[in-house]
């Protein structure tokens, strides 16, 4: 599997948290990292700081082995590497179905 950080340039200011603190910083980039985990990802068709196709096809290959819906994608169409109000409200709802709701509660508990 590719590095889907190998896109990235140095960052001199980068060094903001110690080597041990990369694992929080840098998600794994091994299938198996995300597999059986409710993942919801938001891009804006625009951004050019982490652009969508990067981690695309990572992205595809755990969608294929979830059940429906539970890894999920949006792209919402001319913004860039922003959060909208549109992205909250979708994340609130996201946390809602999986975190908070009751039926959430009850499935945390089979």
């Amino acid at each position: 599997m590719t590095d889907i950080w190998a896109h990235r340039k140095p960052n001199p200011v980068a060094a903001a948290w110690p080597p041990t603190a990369d694992k929080y910083f840098k998600p794994p980039t091994s299938l198996e990292g995300y597999l059986g985990k409710k993942i919801l990802t938001l891009h804006g068709d625009l951004d050019n700081v982490l652009p969508q196709d990067i981690g695309q096809k990572h992205f595809e290959a755990v969608q294929a082995q979830e059940a429906p819906g539970h890894v999920e994608q949006w792209t919402q169409a001319g913004r860039g590497h922003v959060i909208t109000p549109e992205m909250t409200q979708r994340t609130a709802e996201w946390l809602w179905r999986w975190g908070i709701s009751p039926e959430a509660i009850i499935r945390s508990k089979l």
